[in-house]
């Protein structure tokens, strides 16, 4: 098995109606939920920064807050740099409001 060669976990899910969201997605965060989108995961994400119309151009769904989005994913993935805006943006409350039964934060957050 590969868990036995790499030393690895692997963890096994279906990806019909499994969404995963985006907080705050950069180019990189753009790119990854390119692919998840390609892979037939559900994709919604969340940036106030970002202009009207990118959620278009992209093909997907952009929530209104980020109540919103944790209480429609299954799964959570920061991509952006850490500064003062986006400290503890993900807490104890934040984390009791997404929906799936399991969570997973993947976390790409650079001091700056």
């Amino acid at each position: 098995m590969l868990s036995d060669l790499f030393g690895i976990s692997f963890c096994m899910v279906a990806i019909n109606n499994f969404v995963i969201c985006f907080c705050l997605p950069g180019r990189v965060g753009q790119a990854v939920a390119l692919r998840a989108k390609a892979f037939g995961f559900g994709v919604i994400f969340y940036d106030p920064y970002l202009p009207d119309g990118v959620e278009r151009s992209l093909g997907l769904q952009r929530m209104a807050t980020l109540q919103d989005l944790l209480i429609h994913s299954d799964c959570v993935s920061l991509h952006c740099s850490l500064n003062e805006h986006n400290h503890h943006l993900i807490n104890d409350f934040t984390i009791k409001q997404v929906c799936g039964q399991s969570l997973n934060i993947q976390k790409t957050r650079f001091a700056s």
